[in-house]
């Protein structure tokens, strides 16, 4: 039912594509383009070069099979994997793939319990931050993975430990005027926001970026905070310092929906984001899908250089990777997570 659900989801992007494209090629004039975005250029020249190292979902025996994977982290030399289904995050060797050991999480409204868990980070002392997307709650378990506090929050789709301190992404969704990420220290308090859900055009209108609902993709070096939205195809840069945007980024323009006709998008893409991590303080790597080649890239950016180099996965022969879920980074290594039909997590090692 699954595969069926997402082939129905991506017929239905790729019809709309086609429509608003055709209504886009008749009515030019009514375009309102957005200021200060930064096109990044693409670099043909690159050589990009990937060694696969391991999979882990590919035996059926209790420990290394998969569910539903929705987050996956690193710390230290472990691979944790959160697994909705099946509610545990299990832990393996970051290096090897070997299983380490599993945590049970609890299902209901209790202290302690949750319901939908659908993200979750680790900060440096190895402390659990678990979004409960049922009841929109954070819930915080220390090292151990003993139950500290649930604190109310929204609902969010992202949530990483950045500057010692966790940020947790809203969903973006039409005409939300809450701040796109809140800051909150490891006791759950609210220490500061920052972000915007629309911006402003050349006609100074303020509108949405897109309507409906979409995921927002968070990942961070020493300096700079990147927020990647999978809808209209684009990245924020913010400092760490202040939390001040100061680049905003697209690239691959056939992608791009930030086109208006009033204050409706009359033209969507036909791609999305749906991952972002940070690889050094330089570069980060971006996924994308196709929905039209029904492809998955993953785009390598160079933050100094301003450009881009575009790569097919499925030229790495990774195996069964239609859809990705969620990724990690750890010095070279990159952990892609992917679903439908048999849940697994690639690791490969990237030079670039």
């Amino acid at each position: 039912m699954r595969a069926y659900f997402i082939l129905f989801m991506l017929v239905g992007f790729t019809l709309l594509s086609g429509f608003y494209s055709s209504r886009a090629e008749d009515s030019n004039e009514h375009l309102v383009p957005y200021q200060q975005i930064q096109v990044l250029d693409r670099n043909t020249d690159a050589e990009v070069s990937v060694e696969r190292l391991f999979s882990v979902g590919t035996d059926s025996t209790k420990n290394y099979f998969f569910g539903t994977i929705v987050d996956i982290e690193i710390l230290g030399d472990t691979l944790y994997v959160l697994d909705r289904a099946l509610s545990r995050i299990s832990k393996y060797n970051r290096f090897t793939g070997a299983f380490i050991d599993e945590l049970l999480i609890v299902e209901g409204h209790g202290p302690g319990e949750m319901n939908y868990p659908a993200n979750f980070c680790l900060d440096s002392n190895g402390s659990f931050y678990i979004i409960s997307a049922g009841d929109m709650r954070l819930h915080i378990f220390d090292n151990t993975f003993s139950f500290h506090k649930s604190v109310q929050r929204f609902s969010y789709t992202d949530v990483s430990f950045q500057n010692n301190e966790i940020h947790m992404v809203h969903w973006y969704e039409h005409k939300h005027e809450k701040p796109l990420v809140e800051v909150i220290n490891r006791d759950g308090e609210l220490l500061t926001q920052y972000g915007k859900q629309h911006i402003n055009l050349e006609n100074n209108w303020t509108i949405d970026k897109l309507q409906g609902s979409f995921n927002v993709y968070m990942t961070g070096d020493n300096d700079y905070v990147y927020i990647a939205y999978g809808l209209p195809f684009e990245i924020n840069i913010y400092t760490k310092a202040n939390y001040d945007l100061v680049n905003t980024l697209t690239f691959n323009p056939k992608y791009y929906g930030g086109q208006y006709e009033g204050d409706i998008p009359f033209r969507w893409p036909t791609g999305l984001i749906v991952g972002i991590e940070s690889l050094d303080d330089s570069t980060i790597v971006v996924f994308t899908m196709d929905i039209v080649e029904q492809k998955q890239y993953m785009n390598i950016i160079d933050i100094n250089e301003l450009t881009y180099t575009e790569c097919e996965l499925s030229t790495y022969n990774l195996g069964d990777l239609p859809i990705l879920v969620k990724s990690a980074v750890s010095r070279d290594i990159l952990y892609l997570a992917s679903d439908d039909p048999y849940p697994k997590i690639h690791a490969m090692r990237i030079t670039y």
